[in-house]
């Protein structure tokens, strides 16, 4: 809803919409619906003309996509020791 309301350009009901749908992910623990949500929360603020918040959200944002890139690292890191494992008993 804060993305269509942000294309009609209703940038109030749109923020409001995005600030629900960033708390609503922050509780579920989803960090990539939470990076998607302050996306949009960002763009509205910049196009409400408030420069500083839209930075802060954007820097919020840069913290975000860090975790969730060194999440999916160690996640591949953890798949590849398992692998190698794997192929490390087969060959004994």
């Amino acid at each position: 809803m804060a993305l269509y309301y942000f294309l009609v350009k209703n940038f109030d009901k749109a923020k409001a919409f995005s600030i629900a749908s960033v708390k609503l992910a922050d509780s579920a623990a989803t960090k990539y619906d939470k990076f998607e949500s302050m996306q949009v929360l960002s763009s509205v603020l910049y196009a409400q003309h408030d420069i500083i918040a839209g930075e802060k959200v954007r820097d919020q944002m840069q913290l975000l996509e860090n975790e969730i890139r060194g999440d999916e690292l160690q996640q591949k890191t953890i798949s590849i020791e398992k692998k190698f494992e794997t192929e490390k008993k087969r060959r004994k």
